[in-house]
């Protein structure tokens, strides 16, 4: 159980992607044991820096979004 992981990541056992994180508010469970073998188990957790996943995050929602005929955006700088 993955409980108060404070920004996006990646977890890997055994190299293998077993599931990723998002928001520190929600507990994560993954099913870990099709990925564990016998003997010695390596788990890796990835993580995003909060700046960098908040701007992909903004980038690939903004791309999708269309603006409607007539509105201009204007960027705050």
């Amino acid at each position: 159980m993955a409980q108060g992981i404070d920004t996006a990541s990646n977890i890997y056992i055994n190299d293998k992607l077993i599931g990723t994180t998002d928001n520190m508010f929600v507990r994560y469970k993954f099913d870990v044991k099709p990925f564990l073998k016998s003997g010695l188990n390596t788990i890796t957790v990835a993580f995003e820096s909060a700046v960098t996943y908040a701007k992909r995050k903004h980038d690939e929602q903004f791309g999708n979004y269309s603006v409607p005929p007539g509105i201009k955006i204007s960027e705050n700088k």
